[in-house]
């Protein structure tokens, strides 16, 4: 499908499966908030997207030094890294889990999950619109 849309599919594909994959991370937390000694765990997104190799050049020119560069996708998203969140602070119990944080954090993550499926949506929808004109 990479020669009807380029890489942007392929893309899109790795930011809802890795969206999906820190869905799951959030839910853990929230489920495990008292837990005695639970760590909250957390993936980082724009990491995990850049090991599936979504961020390498996709043949765009930079005409200006100030200008962002291209990205383009791998085949595969291996070895997820998911991993106890540094920056929180723990409770009597040892537990580290801010319910209400991992609510933002979910419902920011839910809101990108949307907009990737409709991009992707879009996408498909504009081959539809292809095949209709050629018939």
């Amino acid at each position: 499908m990479g020669d009807i849309f380029g890489k942007t599919v392929s893309i899109l594909e790795k930011n809802l499966d890795l969206r999906m994959m820190r869905h799951d991370v959030i839910a853990s937390n929230i489920a495990n908030q008292e837990t005695p000694g639970y760590k909250a765990k957390d993936l980082s997104f724009q990491k995990e997207l850049n090991k599936a190799g979504a961020v390498v050049n996709a043949g765009l020119v930079r005409t200006n030094k100030a200008h962002l560069s291209g990205a383009a996708a791998s085949s595969s998203i291996s070895g997820i890294e998911i991993a106890e969140r540094p920056d929180a602070n723990s409770n009597l119990d040892n537990n580290n889990v801010n319910p209400e944080k991992e609510m933002a954090m979910m419902a920011e993550n839910n809101i990108m999950y949307d907009a990737g499926v409709q991009l992707l949506s879009k996408k498909f929808r504009g081959l539809m619109d292809a095949i209709r004109e050629g018939k």
